[in-house]
């Protein structure tokens, strides 16, 4: 999900837990040997860790200490004096202020004053700058500040996908379209929903248990956001498998024509296909991935490429064509085999 710093609400949590997304903050930029001080004397930081500085010549281990402060009103020179006392004797190389409010005019001016002298470094986020940080990280906003239940049931159902292998169901996405706001989805959010609905369109014709329609309209409100993201330009993160990769299965207008050489007759209800790809079959089994393509078009014309790696964090790539004909092939990313290509041009041409 997108995140803005409206929706991050400091007062909402306690100040033991400011101090603990501070301290997931600070493993989310590489922080190690973290110490959280909970509770009791602290003696001058909530958190203690270590930051490794790396160049071609030389390694440097960097000690930090971070006070974390959950405050309404202005920091005052009282609140930090104690905390610089302790930093100077303790020495460290840096000594870092996480607030949720903002420094005084008079405590910006005695930091000013004290920096130069000290042979540490001073650094200190006030709230706004301190939101920005976080923000960069939306699973940090999911985990400490209140969303709403739909975004929750997203979060499990992404969860469940990744962790587990359990797929969301029709239900659960026709629930998500209602309620989600597509603004605040990102691309690998969006590619996660539809390949979600596109790739059980087979098996829900199989189902006894569902009295309804598949109906892919459903993301109707999410097409607005899924062109405001998707590219013109072939989608480059396919470019890395193009030349290894194997079908795995899928479902389909492309699967339908191939039955027409064989006398067949297509059941084709909406114009889509969808894959699952082995990725890098001929690598070694490290390099192994599962990928996910779909391509669909709307009744406007409009059609959409979507490529997804089914990892953590489902990285998707689309490419929007306007004004697309299923007859014009070339302009795919996925090469479609020549005797299907031929089926698709006839059956197509002679539709219309």
């Amino acid at each position: 999900m997108i995140y803005k710093k409206e929706d991050i609400a400091f007062d909402q949590i306690s100040p033991s837990e400011f101090e603990r997304i501070c301290y997931e903050l600070l493993l989310k930029y590489g922080f190690t040997e973290l110490t959280w001080r909970q509770g009791g004397a602290d003696n001058g930081r909530d958190i203690e860790g270590y930051l490794v500085f790396n160049n071609q010549l030389n390694q440097q281990k960097t000690k930090w200490f971070f006070e974390c402060k959950r405050y309404a009103s202005g920091i005052n020179v009282d609140d930090l004096s104690s905390k610089v006392a302790w930093a100077d004797a303790e020495k460290p190389d840096y000594l870092v202020f996480f607030l949720t409010s903002y420094l005084t005019t008079q405590t910006k001016g005695w930091l000013e004053k004290i920096r130069k002298d000290k042979f540490y470094r001073i650094i200190v986020f006030e709230g706004e700058e301190l939101k920005n940080r976080l923000i960069e990280f939306p699973d940090l906003i999911e985990a400490f500040f209140s969303i709403g239940s739909y975004e929750k049931l997203f979060a499990e159902v992404k969860h469940h996908w990744f962790g587990y292998s359990v797929e969301p169901s029709y239900e659960i996405l026709k629930l998500l379209a209602e309620y989600l706001n597509p603004s605040n989805l990102t691309i690998n959010e969006i590619g996660f929903l539809f390949i979600s609905l596109y790739k059980q369109y087979r098996y829900f014709e199989t189902r006894n248990d569902y009295y309804g329609d598949f109906d892919t309209q459903i993301f109707e409100p999410f097409y607005l956001r899924l062109k405001k993201l998707a590219s013109l330009e072939k989608l480059a993160l396919f470019n890395q498998f193009k030349d290894d990769f194997s079908h795995l299965g899928g479902s389909g207008v492309i699967d339908e024509l191939d039955y027409l050489d064989d006398g067949g007759i297509p059941n084709i209800k909406e114009i889509y296909q969808y894959y699952t790809l082995h990725l890098n079959p001929g690598a070694g089994r490290e390099h192994w991935a599962i990928g996910h393509y779909l391509l669909f078009r709307l009744e406007n014309g409009d059609a959409f490429e979507i490529f997804s790696l089914e990892n953590s964090d489902f990285t998707t790539a689309i490419q929007y064509h306007p004004a697309f004909e299923m007859y014009d092939l070339e302009k795919l990313t996925l090469e479609i085999p020549k005797s299907t290509e031929n089926a698709i041009r006839k059956y197509f041409i002679k539709i219309e």
